[in-house]
């Protein structure tokens, strides 16, 4: 070890362990990999593929690859049938009923979904009952699904569906999966109030994915909508993604109309310009310009 190392480790004393791997690093002149300092619990060899030369002597001198990878899930076995709500809850019940899942036929997917009926809000806010419901909308024919749609949907919970942590995940899968008509009333609960779930952490996701998948109609009043709400919009980093994606889907007209009226604030025009998620909405805007509203924009 060289003197610059052992003065290092030395007054490293009892740091904790990335501490010590990131000084060892710096102190190293051997090009040795992060993962030689990992526990050799957290270790996996792979070796490294021969040279195109495919000598001997080169194949030799492949140095050895060192990963982790996460060990896959063992399924411990357990009938899940007539227990589906139960394990869905847990950690590694959740994951044995996906398991099944997968593996099961048509009715018995269908039966293990009916399970969920009159839990599906306290599914699709649980943190782990969230991945069953995903996998069965995944996986179950549409039209068993429509139970799950009314839950949320007479509870007047789409929009708080919406930016919940794990409930976002569960509109989005609906309308990925549903067609377009069995998800209109959910669709136009979330659309009605798009500004307000869109400049939410996980609302916004919601919003990218009605932009793929909604009907013309919910779209054309989704385009309205937040082109209408544009300064509330170009002023969140939330509203900021949502408009960005936007603007890639949008027919051109709508991206004209939303050129313009972003142009009328030239101000927001620049805080969208210099913001992370904001600056591709910005860009699009100079692209689909053009004559006069073009010229007007470079003079910003």
């Amino acid at each position: 070890m060289s003197a610059q190392s052992q003065v290092s480790v030395g007054l490293l004393g009892n740091a904790s362990f990335p501490m010590r791997a990131l000084v060892a690093r710096l102190s190293s002149k051997d090009g040795c990999l992060w993962c030689d300092y990992l526990p050799e619990s957290l270790r996996e060899k792979q070796e490294l593929p021969p040279s195109r030369s495919g000598s001997e002597k080169d194949s030799s001198r492949s140095p050895t690859l060192l990963r982790f990878v996460a060990p896959q899930y063992q399924p411990k076995g357990i009938a899940v049938m007539g227990r589906v709500w139960e394990l869905s809850q847990q950690a590694e019940g959740c994951r044995e009923v996906q398991h099944a899942l997968d593996y099961a036929d048509d009715e018995a997917k269908t039966q293990m979904l009916q399970e969920l009926r009159g839990h599906v809000w306290e599914a699709t806010r649980n943190q782990h009952a969230n991945h069953v419901l995903q996998k069965c909308i995944s996986l179950v024919r549409p039209q068993h699904l429509q139970f799950v749609i009314d839950e949320l949907v007479k509870g007047n919970l789409p929009v708080q569906a919406s930016r919940n942590k794990f409930g976002c995940r569960i509109v989005q899968r609906l309308v990925e999966y549903c067609p377009a008509g069995q998800v209109a009333p959910l669709v136009k609960a979330v659309v009605a109030q798009s500004s307000h779930v869109a400049s939410h952490p996980y609302g916004n996701y919601v919003i990218q994915q009605l932009l793929l998948h909604t009907d013309p109609p919910h779209g054309a009043l989704l385009c309205q909508a937040l082109i209408q709400d544009v300064k509330q919009l170009g002023s969140d980093p939330y509203g900021c993604a949502v408009l960005s994606a936007a603007m890639q889907v949008w027919e051109l007209k709508d991206k004209v109309m939303f050129a313009r009226t972003l142009l009328q604030d030239e101000q927001l025009l620049v805080f969208m310009a210099c913001s992370r998620h904001g600056h591709h909405a910005a860009k699009a805007v100079l692209d689909v310009l053009c004559g006069q509203d073009r010229a007007d924009a470079a003079q910003i």
